[in-house]
């Protein structure tokens, strides 16, 4: 599900796959009103129904607040169509808002009342308790000074990293004359007890970064340039913990603090007993036990083994090390240089070749082309040629492996996955956005095959990328099927239903062939499938001919062709006329939907793209159009900042 998010109070940019980072976009002062108020609330609901948000970092657009406090002028306002009540008299009315905003029909009327500002209250309290209850982690990164509304905001988050310097957080607001009302009395106690809280409320005292520290109301105190950077590496190790628990040890601790001890423990109990159940934490346990078999030991025993988990976010034995595929050798003439890297997507990592000119770097960065393979293909399966002709022409190529498949991690193996593997195109991207020798406004990328059917729905989804190149582009999953022929495809029906199965009773999966002999039992099974795929394997290297039975139900549903009138960058369509893996005249009718698709035609087949004087006119054809778009020639071009993505190259 994507959730778009966009605000005029709030300004959002996604950091790699699972963080957002949202700047509270105060006034002149940094103060919040009524209007940002509203966005927050919208934002953090938001946030917290996107399963694809996994944790969300708070900072200030002033340059020394993140909220200096709220906006005294709508406070006043709201305060002075209310006659002074006391007490009890208000406890009612705050009752009544309670009722009135559970509906929208009587809150649409009671907003056009004097009852407003408790809605308006309500609303805020709703916001905060649901940051302080989500599955979704919120890091409050204090960029500046937090005060009154702008450190119940902070306290109500589950991390705080704060500036160094001149500034202060705390409450203020009995020396404007009121009590702090948006849940101040009640956080701040539980985070340093009722008499330090009560005193710092009634005198009024700001913390120092220093002080906050001491008294643990802020995890972390860095330079103010570091501030947000650091809250995102906090949001990114807790959001690689399971979602689930994350959520149920919030609400557990909320409920305990709110409810008391008995009321808490029963609130645990239920919340753990909810989350056993759950798909990825039975798949954590089951591969715990099924290491500990295999080595004899708990995995958060043996050397390492905790450290590990801490860092991956789940203890469930590791993944086993794979060996990197050797990076391809190049002359000594070559103009760029290739290493092995690694990044982060999901809960687990790819692999990849990094080709880099050699005059690249971050004063001059290059163009780079991001490139995926296709159905259950690794990258040293005919991708390297190409990226070699596009370094040579000085544009870098980072050339990644999907999880579960060759040297990249992920568990189970060979399963293939449409949804991980476009989430690995989007981890693929954050990682060339953060590296400072690539020019991320210089951005293509390219795929072949199934990987050309996700680089058109990644293009569909990023216009802000520069080019997109798509070969033999696999194009609609149930086009396939038909032309496969209903003899072929029922082949497959009982290895299907017999995976089916073993995922019910948690059993090794039934695996089918990648390619299989002519008419066999495969998710290709063509006559040059087989016989195309094995002369694509390097000598020396080894590619698993396998994959789930399952993964056939989720290549069926798969039509990244119909997202192609979405597309809204340069597009080069190389289509293979004679092509038996992706029917030609379905990619070519729906490709030339977009009319940013330069759809052009071949003389040969889906394999022959890859070898002899089909791949030499190609790779020609393509490197001039990237060229064209990405301008290799111009050194030094202006850059996106690299926070948007924070993955570190790993050699």
């Amino acid at each position: 599900m994507d959730i778009e998010f966009t605000f005029p109070s709030i300004e959002v940019r996604r950091h790699g796959q699972h963080v957002l980072v949202a700047r509270l976009c105060t006034d002149l002062h940094g103060l919040l009103g009524r209007d940002a108020a509203r966005d927050l609330a919208l934002f953090v609901k938001k946030a917290d129904r996107d399963p694809s948000v996994r944790a969300v970092v708070l900072t200030g657009s002033h340059p020394e607040r993140f909220v200096g406090h709220a906006d005294l002028a709508w406070l006043q306002e709201d305060g002075s169509v209310v006659p002074p009540l006391g007490r009890r008299v208000m406890s009612a009315v705050v009752w009544l808002a309670l009722m009135l905003n559970s509906n929208p029909i009587t809150r649409w009327v009671a907003r056009r009342t004097p009852v407003q500002g408790a809605l308006q209250l309500d609303d805020m309290h709703k916001t905060l308790n649901l940051m302080s209850t989500s599955s979704t982690i919120f890091v409050a990164a204090l960029n500046g000074s937090a005060l009154g509304l702008g450190a119940e905001i902070a306290w109500a988050c589950d991390v705080r990293v704060m500036a160094d310097g001149d500034y202060v957080i705390g409450h203020l607001e009995v020396l404007l004359g009121f009590a702090p009302g948006a849940g101040g009395t009640q956080r701040l106690t539980t985070l340093v007890g009722p008499h330090r809280a009560r005193r710092l409320m009634l005198e009024g005292s700001p913390l120092s970064p220093a002080e906050a520290l001491r008294l643990g109301v802020v995890d972390e105190v860095v330079p103010t340039s570091e501030v947000v950077q650091v809250g995102v590496r906090q949001a990114e190790i807790l959001a690689a913990r399971p979602q689930s628990a994350i959520g149920a040890i919030k609400r557990s601790v909320n409920a305990g603090i709110t409810r008391g001890l008995r009321s808490g423990l029963r609130w645990e109990r239920s919340e753990f007993l909810s989350s056993l159940p759950q798909r990825e934490a039975q798949q954590i346990m089951l591969d715990y036990l099924s290491d500990t078999e295999r080595d004899g030991e708990l995995p958060v025993y043996r050397s390492g083994g905790y450290g590990s988990a801490l860092a991956r976010g789940r203890a469930n034995g590791g993944e086993p090390e794979l060996d990197p595929s050797p990076a391809p050798k190049l002359p000594d003439s070559a103009t760029y240089g290739v290493q092995t890297v690694q990044f982060r997507s999901g809960s687990s990592w790819c692999r990849a070749w990094l080709y880099v000119p050699h005059h690249a770097g971050a004063d001059s960065p290059v163009p780079v082309v991001v490139m995926g393979h296709g159905l259950g293909a690794t990258r040293d399966l005919g991708l390297a040629p190409y990226a070699e002709e596009f370094a040579d022409r000085g544009m870098a190529a980072l050339v990644f492996t999907y999880r579960g498949l060759g040297d990249s991690g992920g568990h189970p193996r060979q399963i293939l996955s449409m949804k991980r593997q476009l989430q690995d195109w989007d981890a693929a991207i954050a990682h060339a956005v953060s590296l400072p020798q690539l020019d991320s406004e210089r951005m293509a990328i390219w795929g072949s095959s199934l990987g050309g059917g996700h680089a058109i729905a990644t293009a569909a989804r990023h216009p802000e990328l520069a080019a997109m190149v798509a070969q033999c582009p696999f194009t609609d999953g149930v086009a396939s099927a038909l032309a496969l022929g209903p003899g072929k495809s029922m082949a497959l029906a009982s290895p299907i239903v017999r995976d089916l199965v073993a995922v019910a009773r948690r059993r090794p999966a039934v695996m089918v062939p990648i390619a299989a002999v002519p008419g066999g039992a495969g998710l290709m099974s063509t006559v040059d499938a087989l016989k195309g795929m094995h002369a694509l394997v390097p000598v020396g290297h080894q590619w698993r001919n396998e994959a789930a039975a399952r993964s056939v139900l989720s290549v069926l549903g798969y039509r990244p062709g119909r997202s192609a009138h979405r597309i809204a960058v340069p597009s080069l369509i190389c289509i293979s006329t004679t092509d038996t893996v992706a029917p030609p005249k379905t990619a070519e009718r729906q490709l030339r939907r977009s009319p940013y698709a330069d759809v052009r035609t071949y003389e040969a087949g889906h394999f022959a793209f890859y070898v002899g004087a089909a791949f030499d006119q190609l790779v020609t054809e393509q490197a001039e159009f990237l060229e064209a778009h990405l301008r290799p020639d111009v050194r030094g071009a202006p850059t996106i900042s690299a926070s948007r993505g924070s993955d570190e190259q790993t050699p």
